[in-house]
């Protein structure tokens, strides 16, 4: 397929935790033997000319992709797409692309009918970085309907489009996948009602569904989808299995009183965390999205707590190790529910979120994360308030400190994320001449002066047999003006965008053609090559030129890799991907994955490797399986092998292995893993004093076994 520059568009906070990184030397791929790949990526940072644009309609979210800023108009009857361009904040489109507004209204075919939609007012937006697809969470309206669900939307699709939905033919998407479960969900008199900031997380775009007077959801695909949490998978074009998915309120009674919109949820290392309120009362609830299936956070959430916003707690080094929850004040909490102490320069001075005041979400989104400080909206200042968990006090900025405010704009709903600059920072409003502006998060200026990130994971093919052995060198040309005194220099972050290693200057001896040799560094930490945990995030610092901006920038990037076919730059043959285990018991699971093929090649055989030991995409040496073929839909043919004779207690991993028998080509979908029950393990001792303290344990038991006497 063709590849554009993968990284990911925040749509809440998506804090990742901090992986240990691995050397450069990595093993190889079974048969397979070394080649050096050489691959372009081309980009146009936002310019000081991006003085602020008017979002055609009324806020929220944005999305980034191809150098252009989208935002969805939140809760209306029709679903209005804009489009400025991030060189100059120019409109993208014609009234003659549009069909004669300013936007472009969205609708589908569906079966017979003209599906329209309707959006939540906490809408948010996930562009697909490798695809240009983007997917918006909204409400099917028409002929009475009221379900929930995700629009496919082609990014890759010409101007004049005036439509421009996924088509659901040649590999694309659907324009439409219903998520509603077996009831209408969604409140048509309410258009602020819907959807909760939904988010990207592992392959999946996931969102908490609120309805006012009603229970949580049960769980399961013949469920209600009201008050439960909503998933759809990208990688299968459809419903993730056996969604909605319940969600641990403390009480399956009592009826959710969340007013319209309902406050932002926050990811934060894989655990998703709803503040919701109820006639029982206020929690705060935890999700664990790492499991094959969600489930309710391990420790004692949900929480009696009542508040607004949640946000990570942080170290020095940006890695998560708790939360923080929005009330009266802030109160913080380990990933298991326990009691931790908040520090000292968290107040509300410093982080004051709600447009009412502390505690009060308002129509504000949720904050992000930009190394080791986090920054949230707050509707009624017309500001982004920032706490640096490195210094225990308000953001420092060039200009003074936190909370930075704008002018020319009304009602700041949202921060967002720069896919490509690591500390740019994007808001959007609820109206004015420059609803939507942008501001780095370290200095407080215009973004043209920020660091420029590139993912190699943009360069690379996403599978994990694709990982390089090493790189080789990265250099850059722009179409603008790039300074050279000082040299540009390159840096490498951690998963939390705090720089781990550099900076390194490039040398600048072709003026036009900075080049860097990335086999001569000294490298003081090594770099993670895992495929799974992201590879190396390269970070460009480029000054830009008398005239103010880079233009476009292209980088280009060499590296050594793996010989097999689908590790070549722009594949696009059968496509294999492992996916999570299911049907996990004693012993026995069940071991899925698929392989999507747009053409016409044959892919035969289809099996699963799989064994005790962890092995390396390729290198599986265990035990060989054929897998059962399900039904194929939009070129995606899933794939199945119910294993019935395992050891309890065992972690086993495992592979997809097929072969494109048109090219004789082998093709692996990557290591994944899960393990038999029953299993216990002791846990950290909490609250301690002089004199007592609580002893943590857990047990897993997937095959719902019957336990009793459990001591210590």
């Amino acid at each position: 397929m063709k590849r554009f520059f993968r990284a990911l568009v925040a749509l809440i906070a998506c804090v990742a935790v901090a992986s240990p990184v691995v050397s450069l030397a990595v093993s190889g791929t079974a048969g397979a033997s070394s080649v050096s790949y050489t691959a372009t990526q081309s980009f146009t940072p936002p310019s000081s000319n991006f003085a602020g644009a008017s979002g055609g309609g009324d806020g929220w979210g944005i999305a980034i992709y191809g150098g252009r800023v989208y935002n969805v108009f939140h809760h209306q009857s029709f679903f209005g797409l804009m489009c400025h361009l991030e060189s100059n904040a120019a409109p993208c489109w014609t009234t003659t692309d549009t069909g004669g507004n300013v936007y472009k209204t969205i609708t589908a075919t569906v079966g017979t009918a003209t599906a329209t939609f309707g959006t939540s007012g906490k809408v948010g937006l996930y562009a697909d970085q490798s695809t240009g697809y983007l997917y918006v969470y909204a409400n099917r309206n028409d002929s009475g309907l009221a379900t929930p669900g995700v629009v496919c939307i082609n990014l890759n699709a010409p101007d004049t489009n005036v439509d421009p939905v996924c088509s659901g033919a040649g590999g694309q998407p659907p324009a439409w996948t219903p998520l509603g479960g077996s009831n209408d969900s969604y409140q048509v008199s309410n258009t602020a009602a819907g959807t909760v900031t939904p988010t990207y997380y592992g392959g999946k775009l996931w969102a908490y569904n609120p309805y006012l007077g009603a229970v949580a959801s049960s769980g399961g695909a013949t469920s209600s989808a009201k008050n439960a949490l909503l998933c759809y998978d990208i990688a299968l074009q459809g419903p993730c299995a056996n969604q909605p998915y319940a969600i641990n309120v403390g009480s399956t009674t009592a009826d959710n009183t969340d007013n319209p919109p309902a406050p932002p949820d926050t990811l934060v290392g894989g655990h998703y965390f709803i503040p919701t309120s109820w006639s029982s009362g206020a929690v705060v609830a935890c999700v664990d999205l790492t499991t094959p299936s969600p489930q309710n956070c391990v420790g004692t959430w949900p929480l009696a707590v009542s508040a607004a916003f949640v946000i990570p707690s942080l170290d020095s080094t940006g890695a998560v190790n708790g939360v923080c929850a929005q009330a009266s004040t802030w109160a913080c909490y380990g990933l298991d529910g326990t009691v931790q102490s908040t520090p000292s320069g968290l107040t509300a001075s410093s982080l004051e979120a709600g447009s009412g005041g502390v505690g009060g979400a308002g129509w504000n989104g949720a904050p992000v994360v930009v190394g080791t400080r986090v920054l949230e909206a707050d509707q009624g200042a017309n500001a982004v308030y920032c706490y640096d968990f490195a210094t225990n006090a308000t953001c420092a900025e060039s200009s003074g400190n936190y909370p930075k405010t704008f002018s020319n704009l009304n009602g700041l709903y949202t921060v967002n994320l720069d896919p490509q600059n690591p500390t740019c920072v994007w808001v959007n409003s609820d109206n004015g001449g420059s609803q939507i502006q942008n501001f780095d998060a370290l200095t407080g200026g215009t973004c043209a002066s920020a660091p420029v990130r590139v993912y190699a994971s943009s360069f690379v093919e996403p599978y994990q047999a694709c990982t390089p052995t090493s790189f080789t060198t990265l250099s850059l040309t722009t179409t603008g003006s790039l300074t050279t005194s000082p040299a540009p220099t390159l840096s490498f972050t951690n998963g939390n965008g705090v720089v781990i290693d550099g900076p390194y200057d490039f040398n600048v001896t072709n003026p036009a053609n900075p080049t860097i040799d990335l086999t001569s560094l000294n490298y003081t930490t090594p770099i993670n090559l895992s495929t799974q945990n992201a590879l190396p995030q390269f970070v460009l610092n480029l000054t830009p030129g008398g005239s103010g901006s880079l233009g476009t920038v292209t980088v280009t990037v060499t590296w050594s890799g793996s010989s097999l076919a689908q590790c070549s730059p722009g594949y696009v043959g059968p496509a294999p991907n492992t996916s999570a285990a299911s049907g996990i018991d004693d012993t026995g699971a069940t071991m899925n994955g698929s392989v999507t093929n747009t053409g016409t090649d044959s892919v035969t055989p289809v099996d699963f490797c799989y064994q005790t030991t962890a092995f390396t995409s390729g290198n599986c040496t265990g035990t060989v399986a054929t897998a059962t073929a399900g039904t194929t839909t939009n070129s995606i043919t899933p794939y199945s092998l119910n294993a019935t004779t395992l050891s309890s207690g065992t972690t086993y991993y495992y592979e997809l292995v097929a072969t494109d028998a048109t090219t004789s080509s082998p093709l692996y979908g990557g290591v994944m893993s899960f393990t038999t029950g029953p299993t216990a393990a002791t846990g950290s001792a909490s609250s301690v004093t002089t004199t007592s303290g609580t002893l943590n344990a857990t047990l897993y038991n997937p095959g719902s076994d019957v336990f009793t006497g459990e001591k210590f």
